[in-house]
């Protein structure tokens, strides 16, 4: 359960919302009762100073009071059962040994229990109010409050809902689905719906430029992919060796380039959805040894290592990570250790941080080899395969390490077989 979640506050307000309003009828019964205990007390002052005056039962008084006389086997097992609360709101006042009057609780009723002095008969007296006005108001105004906090409850969860459907639907846009669209969440006029609709024009609007932007490039390196083949034509039926030498130098780079900026547009293309799967390290490395054409080895410590990834793409990063370090170091070797797999050579530190080698077209400006490309592709494509790039140097000798997120780990390396 997400704490930062609305759902979660939205609950943990409700919750607390229905106990104040539990606490708050408890203590208002409580109130009522009180004061009708009160009420009570205070009619039988009145009744015992008309007792005093006069030698009859004032069955009038009682009327007037509103008070009902209990009678027959109901008052004795008032009498008998009942119990005096627990709280003497109504102390006792005595004469010898028997009490003037006291209040009986029996089922949820407040009785008055007049006994005069001098062997008179004594009265069980009750309450004869409206029972709307004692029970049925204050249980309906409890019920209606409950009621109309549930209801906003349930309106506002079910108002909140769309959020859901739309992280989802953020989600698979960013996943390259541009095609997703719920025009349910659109249809109302709530915050919610505005915001769906403000996503859905700016998802649109992206993904216009998105497609001009590709059908610009697409068309660009087609174009320039022309006279850069008869350029390499030239090269090979040019007669002078130093024009012939130039030209291949110059169209090879172009060449270069153009295969670059393809391969650049093909990874960071959204419709371009990566398709995970334990892929063997030591099979990457040999993919990316074929595409750079390499006849000689290298020390490789991988084991039995396996990795969650794209192959085509992962083995585009073996071949930019192999050839940067064989370019630029001595001594390369692949290791993985850990959780980390480990791109080690030998040579100077690099003058700048890492950020500023994995930006488009940068590149030190002493080296005539590449483009600059190399590591921004390692960057994009770890970067889409949820793992961290990391650099460090130990020792002389320089180090590039693939690693999972923190919270990927147990999904993309596996133990190291030995």
């Amino acid at each position: 359960m997400n704490r930062h979640s609305l759902f979660v506050k939205l609950n943990i307000l409700f919750s607390i919302a229905m106990a104040a309003v539990f606490t708050a009828g408890y203590a208002w019964w409580g109130y009522l009762q009180k004061r009708e205990r009160a009420e009570l007390f205070l009619k039988s002052r009145v009744i015992l100073r008309e007792i005093r005056q006069g030698r009859h039962p004032p069955v009038t008084l009682f009327d007037t009071l509103n008070l009902t006389v209990i009678k027959g086997e109901n008052r004795e097992k008032i009498l008998l059962k009942g119990k005096r609360p627990k709280r003497k709101h109504l102390p006792a006042k005595r004469m010898g040994r028997r009490p003037l009057r006291r209040i009986i609780r029996y089922r949820g009723e407040s009785y008055l229990h007049i006994s005069p002095p001098g062997n008179r008969r004594d009265f069980l007296l009750k309450l004869h109010d409206d029972p709307w006005r004692r029970r049925v108001i204050p249980i309906l105004v409890f019920g209606g409050v409950v009621l109309l906090l549930t209801l906003m409850y349930l309106m506002l969860r079910r108002s909140l809902l769309p959020i859901r459907k739309l992280e989802r639907e953020i989600l698979r846009y960013g996943k390259g689905d541009l095609e997703t669209r719920d025009f349910i969440l659109q249809k109302g006029d709530d915050e919610i719906s505005r915001l769906a609709r403000a996503f859905y024009d700016s998802a649109d609007k992206i993904d216009r430029l998105n497609r001009s932007r590709r059908f610009f490039l697409r068309n660009l390196l087609h174009e320039l992919n022309t006279p850069v083949t008869k350029g390499k034509l030239l090269a090979e039926i040019s007669t002078e060796p130093q024009t012939r030498k130039m030209l291949h130098s110059i169209f090879g780079r172009l060449s270069l380039l153009l295969e670059e900026l393809a391969e650049v547009e093909r990874i960071t293309a959204a419709e371009n959805v990566i398709q995970k799967r334990p892929v063997r390290i030591i099979d990457l490395i040999e993919q990316a040894r074929d595409r750079l054409y390499l006849e000689n080895s290298f020390p490789v410590e991988v084991g039995n290592g396996l990795i969650m990834a794209d192959f085509h793409l992962m083995a585009t990063v073996f071949k930019n990570l192999i050839d940067n370090g064989l370019k630029y170091g001595e001594n390369f070797s692949i290791r993985l250790r850990g959780e980390e797999l480990e791109f080690t050579s030998e040579g100077r530190p690099l003058e700048h941080p890492l950020e500023w080698y994995t930006e488009a077209f940068r590149r030190e400006e002493k080296s005539f080899s590449g483009f600059g490309l190399g590591l921004y592709i390692v960057k994009e494509i770890l970067k889409r395969h949820e793992m961290e790039f990391l650099y460090r140097s130990e020792k002389g000798r320089n180090i590039f390490v693939i690693k999972p997120l923190k919270q990927k780990v147990e999904k993309t390396f596996p133990a190291e077989n030995a």
